[in-house]
């Protein structure tokens, strides 16, 4: 009779004594570390793990490991097993929680960041589940959650960005909905994919990982064939007629849900590169490794355009005095000379305001740099970018307190100072109908400080 092959399963910075509920209950696991030095040991390479398990918090690492220790940062095929998801090992639990703060790579969970954690949260909530969820995996991730050390050292959240299809959901959550435990899914195929699973210490890891594997398992027999003699009486063969039914029903469902979720999210992407732009100057910068089209000024090039304004490289045109303007903004008479700058400041520096201004002096004498002089009412723009590292509500006023007399001078000279942030306002407004563009114009051929307060449609 031919033997039935066996999931096997990697624990990382466990201790021998941990192997027993898992081998009594079934499961095959071999025992590896990996140090603070980032050296590691496992008996077979990462890639020959169906699941692999990571405690951050370790009691101790027998000192027999380190013998046969190797270099995990100068181990390729190692680190690339680890910083990919969807290939082998195919599923990642991770058990946070330790300080120094767990490195997301060496967890094999890879786009999740972690961040310190309120030290008297004790209330954990479960969340709700989401379609592509997986009820065993959810049901038993929040049934943990009376086992959980406190503090719990970690909030978990996945990283900024469209992930799909990856799908990252929160499992158990404290009042304000840090995430405490989580789990992701690859929702593209027919039925979803395990891909990882996050909690925090708890007051036994490897009888409550037993919980864990034990709920994937039912999930899906196949993840472990070994117990296939066993799976068959939660298999999809033994439903009983009425649950067959609502089987069938919830496929029909998810099946139409993931369709309906995958042309959005195409919608979405389309939407996103058609003016995405225009989002994008509330972050980015001027940063000279980054490539042109992440520049402040090419997406503000394209914002001004979107409005409707004429936008001229001054750089592409001019090798003169006043090569270091960054665009000619035209629209009928109306032209500005127009700089573009960001920073991390609360404030800017008088000096962005000092150069534009220096340079609208250089213009006046020499009237010849200027695109048909006669008919250009000649002002100035500056676009700032400021505080870019903050909410952009909360963002304050460009040149605001003792740089006050800026605003009032720039007034006076005929230049505009425009946070990207009222930019963006105006743009969305426009967007959304509630503002045209030929108001949108007006606004920005004003001087002096321009803001602008979003209208509702």
């Amino acid at each position: 009779m031919e033997q039935r092959p066996k999931s096997r399963i990697l624990l990382v910075n466990f201790e021998a004594g941990d192997l027993a509920p898992l081998t009594t209950a079934g499961y095959t696991v071999d025992l590896g570390f990996v140090g603070e030095k980032l050296s590691y040991y496992t008996p077979y390479p990462f890639y020959d793990y169906d699941v692999y398990v990571y405690n951050s918090a370790p009691l101790s690492i027998p000192e027999r490991y380190f013998s046969d220790a190797k270099d995990l940062p100068h181990d390729q095929h190692a680190m690339q097993a680890l910083t990919r998801l969807g290939g082998a090992p195919y599923i990642r639990i991770v058990f946070a929680g330790g300080a120094p703060a767990i490195i997301a790579t060496l967890a094999g969970v890879p786009g999740i960041e972690f961040c310190p954690a309120n030290e008297n949260v004790s209330r954990f909530i479960v969340a709700e589940q989401p379609v592509f969820s997986i009820p065993e995996v959810h049901e038993a991730i929040a049934a943990l959650r009376s086992r959980i050390l406190t503090p719990i050292g970690h909030y978990v959240r996945r990283s900024k960005g469209d992930q799909w299809p990856f799908q990252h959901f929160p499992a158990v959550v404290n009042r304000k909905g840090d995430q405490i435990a989580a789990y992701a899914v690859n929702a593209s195929p027919e039925r979803s994919l395990l891909l990882y699973i996050v909690v925090p210490q708890l007051d036994n890891n490897a009888s409550g990982l037993v919980k864990i594997l034990d709920a994937i398992r039912k999930w899906n027999p196949a993840v472990f064939p070994e117990f296939g003699e066993q799976a068959w009486y939660d298999s999809e063969e033994f439903l009983l007629p009425e649950e067959r039914a609502i089987q069938r029903q919830i496929t029909a469902k998810l099946a139409e849900a993931k369709e309906f979720v995958g042309t959005k999210r195409q919608e979405q992407a389309r939407a996103r590169n058609k003016l995405g732009f225009i989002k994008r100057t509330l972050v980015a910068t001027e940063d000279p490794q980054l490539p042109p089209e992440d520049h402040l000024s090419t997406n503000i090039k394209k914002t001004l355009e979107f409005l409707g304004f004429s936008v001229e490289d001054i750089d592409a045109k001019i090798k003169g005095a006043i090569r270091k303007e960054d665009f000619w903004v035209v629209h009928g008479d109306f032209l500005a000379i127009t700089e573009v700058t960001g920073t991390t400041n609360k404030n800017p520096k008088s000096k962005e305001y000092n150069d534009i201004l220096g340079r609208m002096n250089t213009i006046f004498k020499r009237s010849d740099l200027v695109p048909d002089a006669n008919r250009a009412r000649v002002s100035g723009l500056l676009v700032i970018n400021h505080d870019l590292q903050t909410h952009p509500d909360r963002r304050p006023r460009l040149y605001s307190g003792e740089l006050e007399h800026i605003c009032d001078s720039a007034k006076e000279s005929g230049i505009g100072i425009l946070a990207t942030t009222d930019l963006y306002r105006i743009c969305i407004d426009v967007e959304e109908g509630v503002l045209s563009r030929e108001e949108a114009r007006q606004l920005l051929k004003l001087t002096g400080r321009i803001e602008y307060k979003r209208k509702t449609s």
